[in-house]
């Protein structure tokens, strides 16, 4: 090393000096600021830290000139010891000072960067303090908008950024490098540029999670100006969400949008304008019936007027000033109802709100709970889509039918229905065919029900557990299975509650038959939530939409009207079968009343005669109820309605809002779109694990010799190695802005999680 103008003792005295220097900065917490020349304590604590790495390069430098004296080795040896303490001093003053440190926070990193490129920092004893120094740090890192302009428009520029960013772009031309290390470089250049810009560098690394189809950053491979792009996808990030965690003040409308789909949000802004227009229509027809009604009584008192007038005219007696002051005094008649029935008589019979039974809504026999069983049966015999179908339980044996499963459905499922089939009708229930593998007795129903209720309990919290985190074909398909699972325990439960000598209290009918419902219910929505999955499927067909969404329709009106039939069997009491209660023979009189002991084949379904249409379980073997309660609202004159309790009107409320807001569920759906969006890439666990692996191995490179290391082979196609980066960046990537400091952090923070991201196509 070349020879200083100054001799080694003058050199030593002046790093002496210097030490002693920086050394009082510490001992009067640098409160002499003004005096040294700096504009606060804190930028000459920067100073004094820039210094002491300094000074402390100098020292060590003293062995290796050629005109050093061995004699001064112990003097110098001491003052390294003093010097490198300094940085360490350092530290405590942190700690003590605290956040007003912030305003200095990027020097002190640069310089710390600096001393951690030293190669022996072993040997003057530092390597621990740029890990203590680095977490002190941390505790005084600005807030993160305090690098963005006082308008949130842009980040502060500076000049180093600026030469980053023109190197970055340089790198672009230089794709001939190895693979690895052209991703590590840009890495490299984007972790300086956010040091430059005053961000923590550790925000350049990608999360553990970055190839996972569920998390990663939408612009490594959705287009500039995409919705994707800016917002996101669901869990996925989109560049916004990049912005906003690098201290940028979101719109509260971005904010909002943030991994919502396109789809969702126009088609929530379209039910918001549809809900106002129809709001408008109301009041607008509100105003038309209040005028039409003020025209109507004005008419109404004209003509009442003219007929006094006319009969004080024709009238032969003699008018007195009594009569005329009553006359005058009396108020006019209330004029009648104009009638809408052309009827004369006012005894017509009313017809009934619904065709279930009065008294309780609905009602079940033995041959319609096996009816359910049959139904459910019949759903696990297709074996191809050509074949013909099984028929269902007529209308009249298949109470409450839930929406049938499309065939195609069934035909994926069958074996899992079967394997259904076969643990909980065959082995927990004894495959009960026929009356006499039913319950007989009392005690043998309570046991059929025990064990019912505990596969209920398991049946129920499953498709609890799945429909609402069922956001994959796997986890659809999981529900749609639990959902049947629960409609086959819950139709063997209502079997064995009709069955037995003697039969069951009203109140557990009662429970049995609400219970039934609710489970209906939850069938219902079980296969709604996994069908919307399907529907979301890109490359979907117009044919199968319009066949999923007309069956989503259908389950949503079964689960308002169901839900009417439970509040109905909580107002009135469910009457007992009778105890004779028999299938009633069809009208054809050649048919004769089939086995009693046969209900259904599990193998080959066969239909079970119809009960009559008038056929209904009374209490006691008496009369229907009175269904004077259940006309319609249009009534005849001369008709009293008794007046309805107060609950009843507010449950009659309830149900009239719960059904408008169900009709607007049910509202009119968008088909898909001719070109529906991009799904993105969706990677196989194979690409995710080497993903994983060679990010891992680029990041944390092993030391040589450590271990065998082996360089990733190239993409080969047809034989001829591949670039993997030709395509430059995401699609769309020429079209990323650079007119902005943003713009051009956004540019290198898209490239470099691009490349990243290309880093999956690569094989060992």
């Amino acid at each position: 090393m070349a020879t200083s103008s100054k001799s080694p003792r003058e050199r030593l005295d002046h790093l002496t000096a210097t030490v002693g220097v920086l050394e009082d900065g510490f001992e009067d917490k640098f409160a002499q600021w003004s005096e040294k020349g700096h504009s606060s304590s804190a930028e000459y604590f920067l100073w004094t830290y820039e210094a002491s790495i300094n000074t402390i390069q100098e020292i060590s430098a003293q062995k290796w000139k050629d005109d050093y004296d061995e004699s001064l080795r112990p003097e110098l040896d001491a003052l390294v010891v003093r010097a490198t303490q300094l940085p360490i001093r350092a530290e405590d003053y942190i700690k003590d000072t605290g956040y007003s440190l912030s305003v200095v926070h990027k020097g002190l990193l640069q310089a710390l960067y600096r001393l951690s490129s030293w190669g022996d920092l072993d040997l003057n004893g530092l390597s621990m303090h740029t890990i203590h120094m680095s977490l002190r740090l941390r505790g005084i890192r600005p807030h993160p908008r305090s690098i963005w302009t006082q308008d949130e428009s842009d980040i502060k520029p500076d000049e180093g950024f600026e030469r980053i960013f023109k190197e970055f772009v340089d790198l672009e031309k230089r794709s001939h490098f190895p693979q690895e290390k052209y991703v590590l470089e840009s890495h490299r250049l984007l972790q300086t540029a956010c040091e430059a810009l005053n961000i923590a560098g550790d925000e350049a690394y990608p999360s553990a999670d970055f190839f996972s189809n569920e998390r990663r950053p939408t612009f490594v491979e959705y287009p500039y100006g995409s919705w994707e792009f800016s917002y996101g996808k669901g869990d996925r990030p989109g560049i916004l969400h990049l912005k906003s965690r690098l201290g940028a003040l979101l719109s509260a409308e971005d904010l909002s949008l943030l991994g919502r789909s396109h789809e969702e949000v126009r088609k929530e802004a379209e039910k918001k304008e549809r809900k106002l227009k129809k709001q408008q229509k109301k009041e607008e027809k509100k105003k038309i019936v209040k005028k039409l009604r003020i025209k109507v009584k004005n008419a109404t008192g004209k003509d009442e007027q003219q007929q006094q007038q006319k009969k004080k005219k024709t009238t032969k007696r003699p008018r007195t000033t009594d009569s005329l002051t009553s006359a005058s005094t009396l108020p006019p008649k209330k004029p009648k109802r104009p009638r809408t029935s052309t009827t004369t008589s006012t005894t017509t019979p009313r017809t009934p709100r619904t065709s279930f039974s009065a008294t309780f809504g609905y009602a079940m026999t033995l041959v319609n709970a096996a009816a359910d069983i049959e139904d459910l049966l019949r759903d696990s015999k297709y074996t191809e889509l050509r074949g013909g179908d099984a028929p269902r339980p007529d209308s009249e044996r298949l109470v409450t039918p839930t929406v049938e499963i499309r065939k195609a459905t069934l035909v994926q499922y069958r074996d899992d229905l079967r394997h259904i089939i076969e643990e909980i009708f065959k082995r927990k229930f004894g495959m009960p065919t026929n009356k006499d593998k039913l319950p007989q007795t009392a005690s043998e129903r309570s046991a059929w029900l025990a064990r019912a209720t505990k596969e209920l309990g398991i049946a129920r919290a499953s498709v609890h557990q799945l429909i609402d985190t069922a956001n994959s074909p796997a986890k659809a398909k999981l529900l749609r299975l639990a959902a049947y699972r629960l409609k086959l325990v819950r139709a063997i439960y209502t079997l064995g509650l009709l069955s037995g000598d003697p039969p069951v209290e009203i109140d557990e009918v009662r429970d049995g038959l609400k219970a039934r419902l609710q489970d209906w219910i939850l069938y219902e929505r079980a296969w709604n939530a996994a069908e919307k999955l399907t529907l979301k499927r890109a490359g979907l067909s117009n044919e199968l939409y319009y066949t999923i969404r007309d069956q989503n329709r259908a389950r949503k009106a079964n689960i308002v009207q169901w839900k009417g039939m439970v509040k109905q069997l909580n107002r009135g009491p469910i009457p007992l079968p009778p105890k004779d209660t028999k299938p009633l023979q069809p009208k054809d009189t050649e048919t004769t009343e089939p086995d009693d002991t046969d209900l259904y084949d599990p193998d080959t379904p066969k239909p079970t005669p119809k009960p009559r249409k008038d056929h209904t379980i009374y209490e006691d073997g008496g009369e229907p109820a009175d269904d004077s309660g259940l006309y319609d609202d249009d009534d005849d004159e001369g008709t009293k309605k008794p007046e309805k309790p107060q609950e009843e009107q507010q449950d009659e409320q309830q149900d009239e809002q719960q059904e408008e807001e169900q009709e607007e569920e049910v509202e009119e759906e968008e088909p898909p779109e001719e070109n529906p969006p991009d799904p993105g890439i969706t990677l196989t666990d194979a690409e995710i694990h080497n993903g994983k692996r060679r990010l891992s191995r680029a990041l944390h490179p092993r030391r040589p010799g450590s271990s065998r290391h082996y360089p990733p082979s190239p993409v080969l196609v047809n034989g001829a190695p591949v670039d993997i980066f030709a395509a430059g960046g995401p699609p769309g990537w020429e079209n990323l802005p650079q007119n902005s400091v943003w713009a051009r952090l956004q540019y290198m923070w898209v490239l470099t999680d691009w490349r990243f991201f290309q880093m999956r196509l690569l094989k060992q």
